[in-house]
């Protein structure tokens, strides 16, 4: 836990040394909203924006090694040199706020909510890596970024691994090196974020808005939604992190009568969510909300904001698209009516439809087959699909359909201050119509789900409560809830004091697996685990059941792999190699 808290602040001043200048920049470019200071957690957001398709650009022609790391570290000091009489300011701004407070019991009362449940994260993110696709595909896909720039056709190996997530690029630039393997911790920072921003809100100047209830609510329901898989490097568990900065965020733009500018909240919630779709396909819908945006603010633009736009998404998306291409052949993997590009290493047809087919397959929890194209209809997959979804996805799912009713009460009469709540819920619950036809697992579209779900309901809650009562209220609900949540460590302090110990430092390792050599061609020797289907941290290469006859492109394995010649569809059935 120690190590990992420690990764997390090194994250922190990373993340937020570029995000300073990044505001730096858009204050240069004469953006309204850059005269107020951006908080922390934003700042962190903004420069994980910037570094993805800086480092996804990196990957495309160096491995992500210690050296990047190194890089990487000497730039940020340097930009820190630079910005050493802002970082100066804010420092003096940091400790007289805390050494003077304006409401010393909110003070205290915040600095325990951020300890009691800053433990519960680090508890949940030093588990077991438990996380079944972690197991398949993730620990390897950054196994192979770490050693090895983007390697072309990689997806011929294994269909997962020409997975493109930008998730994956900054996983390995900001992981460190344990006694027992790689870890992997800016999943935890990231809800880290959320917890310093639900502090804020729940302590600060606007103590029982509509924030201060929405943040904790929201931050219970994801640690419950995920559990242990924070302490997986699972795209999944980060997405709704991000859809409910940046839906939280446009919200409160029109509510300080903003929306119809464009200013710096239009770039920093577009630029949040470009990033969740980079990072997983089925956040795709959220782009509905930047384009409201522009949409709203269009009067106000003038040619360099529209310059500055298109250069942003051209900056975000490009390394992400080369990326993608080189992985797999295809602009979007696993979309198989994206067949436009022709290059040796593309995955064949058919292998990219059975991809496809097995997504949709497995979300719909259908009986047949999982790589056979889905012919089920509505009402014979439902039922069965219904069944599997435990009480509290249920109920997340009934809050988010059923929440027409009280989005129409609130918003029939619409007035402007309301509009960015209106648009966010409608957005969502667009999202949540997306994820149910194209693959509806629950972990897809847990973010749309719960701003559906709860977005008409925040109506309930003062902007800015008059009651003292009102306003201290989430804060000891969120307290209570946070001392109740240091139940699971303490009962494993209790119960297994040497697993706890072992943790204090080191997280706990990813499960090791018994691989067995194997020759799918000549020249190429793949690992293929004895148990199971997951390689976890195995050598490269591992895969689950390679195809017979798989070419190498060279004589290394930078140079990737292509499929054979003539497809056979036959896999891993020879003898181990002398």
């Amino acid at each position: 836990m120690l190590t990992l808290l420690l990764s997390w602040v090194i994250t922190a001043i990373v993340t937020t040394t570029v995000g300073r200048a990044a505001w730096a920049w858009l204050r240069s470019r004469g953006l309204p909203g850059t005269e107020n200071p951006l908080p922390l957690e934003w700042l962190s957001l903004l420069g994980l924006c910037v570094l993805a398709p800086i480092v996804g650009g990196i990957s495309l022609s160096w491995a992500i090694s210690p050296n990047i790391q190194l890089i990487v570290i000497v730039s940020v000091l340097a930009l820190m040199l630079a910005q050493r009489k802002e970082i100066a300011t804010d420092f003096r701004q940091s400790c007289r706020a805390f050494l003077q407070p304006p409401n010393r019991y909110l003070f205290l009362t915040g600095l325990v909510i951020l300890g009691v449940l800053g433990i519960r994260l680090l508890h949940q993110s030093t588990l077991v890596p438990a996380n079944f696709d972690s197991g398949l595909y993730h620990f390897q896909t950054l196994k192979w970024l770490n050693e090895y720039p983007t390697v072309p056709g990689l997806g011929n190996l294994h269909g997962r691994l020409a997975f493109n997530s930008s998730w994956f690029p900054l996983l390995s630039l900001f992981r460190y090196d344990s006694p027992l393997g790689p870890v992997y911790g800016l999943g935890g920072f990231l809800y880290g974020l959320l917890l310093v921003a639900l502090v804020r809100a729940t302590t600060g100047a606007r103590c029982g808005s509509r924030e201060a209830w929405a943040l904790p609510l929201l931050f219970f329901l994801l640690l419950w939604s995920f559990q242990i898989w924070l302490s997986s490097p699972a795209p999944d568990c980060v997405l709704p992190v991000l859809l409910i900065f940046a839906f939280l965020r446009y919200a409160r733009k029109w509510e300080l009568g903003h929306g119809h500018r464009f200013d710096t909240d239009t770039v920093v919630v577009g630029l949040v969510i470009l990033l969740a779709v980079t990072i997983k396909l089925s956040a795709l819908p959220a782009l509905l909300l930047p384009l409201h945006s522009l949409w709203a603010s269009r009067r106000a633009m003038v040619s360099r904001h529209w310059s500055v736009v298109v250069g942003l998404v051209f900056c975000m998306l490009t390394p992400w698209l080369v990326r993608g291409i080189l992985l797999s052949g295809y602009l979007l993997y696993p979309v198989a009516a994206l067949d436009w590009i022709s290059v040796d290493w593309k995955i064949p047809l058919a292998s990219v439809q059975k991809e496809q087919y097995m997504i949709m397959n497995i979300g719909q929890w259908t009986t047949h087959y999982t790589c056979l194209p889905p012919y089920q209809t509505v009402v014979e997959w439902v039922p069965h699909w219904w069944l599997t979804q435990s009480s509290f996805m249920r109920g997340v799912m009934l809050l988010a359909a059923g929440s027409v009713v009280p989005a129409v009460v609130r918003w029939r009469k619409l007035p402007s201050h309301e509009l960015g709540s209106a648009a966010g819920w409608l957005t969502a619950w667009l999202g949540c119509f997306f994820w149910f036809w194209a693959a509806p697992d629950y972990r897809f579209g847990v973010g749309f789900l719960l701003v559906a779900g709860l977005w008409p309901w925040l109506g309930l809650a003062p902007t800015q409560p008059r009651s003292r009562t009102v306003a201290w209220l989430p804060v000891l609900l969120t307290l209570a809830w946070g001392l109740h949540a240091l139940c699971d460590p303490l009962y494993q302090l209790r119960t297994q004091p040497q697993s706890f110990a072992r943790r204090l430092l080191w997280p706990a390792p990813a499960p090791a697996v018994p691989t067995l050599l194997l020759k799918p061609s000549k020249g190429l020797v793949v690992r293929v685990p004895q148990v199971g289907i997951q390689c976890w941290n195995a050598p490269l290469p591992c895969a689950t059941c390679p195809e017979i006859e798989l070419e190498m492109r060279g004589a290394t394995l930078a140079q990737g792999f292509r499929p054979p010649p003539t497809p056979t569809g036959r896999m891993c059935c020879l003898e181990a190699p002398d």
